[in-house]
């Protein structure tokens, strides 16, 4: 396998493990679409992860979420990765996995805070902050992506 072909492939999975936090309607909520939150909802959003996604597009979220991450599992333990620019033999594939997902969680939350600082509006009620819950809810105490996105200075 290529590397070029490796990226490809991490980061179609990518996009399927990050879908909810891409997705306009995580940052939504049913009663008021597009419209600016109440302090109701952002409770709500805060202590129950309340957002307008219907219970079948949040169990597809899951489940393809599931099928990447079984997928990257099952490459790991089907390939090895070597390196040539960094021969170092403790760098595995579920590494270099694992540190491709956190960068796009990286950029993408990077892109938010320079588009806010920049004034540039975004969807309705999706602050960096909010991203950054959304990813930190993808990491925290999933044992299959270990890692955080709780003290991000990017």
């Amino acid at each position: 396998m290529h590397f070029r072909s490796l990226v490809d492939v991490l980061a179609l999975c990518n996009y399927c493990i990050l879908a909810n936090v891409l997705d306009y309607n995580t940052y939504q909520f049913l009663t008021s679409k597009g419209e600016k939150a109440t302090p109701h909802h952002l409770h709500l959003r805060s202590r129950y992860n309340y957002n307008a996604l219907s219970p079948v597009k949040r169990r597809y979220f899951v489940y393809i979420q599931g099928l990447a991450i079984n997928f990257l599992k099952w490459l790991n333990s089907q390939y090895e990765i070597k390196l040539t620019l960094d021969p170092d033999p403790g760098n595995t594939l579920g590494e270099l996995v694992l540190q491709f997902l956190s960068d796009q969680g990286y950029t993408i939350l990077n892109y938010k805070r320079k588009a806010e600082k920049q004034g540039i509006r975004g969807i309705s009620n999706c602050k960096a902050a909010d991203v950054q819950r959304q990813l930190q809810l993808l990491f925290v105490d999933n044992a299959n992506l270990p890692g955080t996105f709780s003290s991000l200075d990017c």
